[in-house]
């Protein structure tokens, strides 16, 4: 019994480990560019002028796959299929589809769905905390330019929060942000613990018969 015990502590500061290790997600634009990084996995994305890049890391292993992008296949004529007559199928009005959904839309179960819906999000929003935040910006308007200029540089600016204009054409914006596995499981729990999925069935059998 001792060495289950042992075994399963280290499986629980592993758990520990993982959930309370955080995720850092990256996004940039030219090029465009993702970035996720948990552990020493890294997750890349990068698509410059229709060319993807997607590369896969761990500590040891490394793997990258390039994709070009396809050439557009001329369009070929598809020929005419002979309709056959067929007989109008009979369907309901707009007012008796408004009567049968009626009763699904105001259902309190709907309600609850959403609710749940939105308290997973706000779970999942309040898990991300901003790492730092650079963009430079450059309009075709000089005159809209100008005033974006007015406002941006009024913004307080520090190494994780950074936002200017210029007039030179350079436009690229970098932004991270860190998740933390543990709210996000949290709140996924709670989600699928309170879901009422009988009654959600129950309204999709309906839906599917309108």
């Amino acid at each position: 019994m001792t060495w289950l015990f042992y075994t399963l502590s280290i499986l629980f500061l592993f758990f520990l480990f993982l959930i309370f290790s955080p995720i850092q997600l990256y996004l940039g634009f030219a090029p465009l560019l993702f970035k996720l990084k948990w552990i020493g996995l890294t997750f890349s994305l990068e698509i410059n002028e229709g060319k993807k890049t997607v590369a896969f890391s761990t500590l040891s292993f490394s793997f990258t796959l390039n994709t070009e992008p396809k050439a557009q296949k001329k369009s070929k004529k598809r020929k005419k299929k002979v309709q056959t007559s067929k007989k109008p199928a009979t369907s309901k009005s707009f007012k008796e589809k408004i009567k049968s959904i009626y009763p699904l839309l105001t259902d309190p179960v709907l309600k609850k769905i959403t609710l749940e819906v939105l308290h997973l999000l706000e779970k999942i929003l309040s898990s991300l905390k901003l790492a730092f935040l650079r963009w430079d910006y450059c309009l075709e308007d000089y005159f809209l330019q100008g005033i974006l200029c007015g406002f941006s540089n009024n913004l307080p600016s520090s190494k994780r929060f950074s936002v200017k204009g210029n007039f030179l054409g350079e436009n690229r914006f970098d932004l991270q942000v860190n998740a933390s596995p543990a709210k996000i499981l949290l709140g996924v729990t709670l989600f699928l613990v309170r879901f009422p999925y009988y009654r959600a069935i129950l309204i999709y059998r309906g839906w599917r018969r309108v």
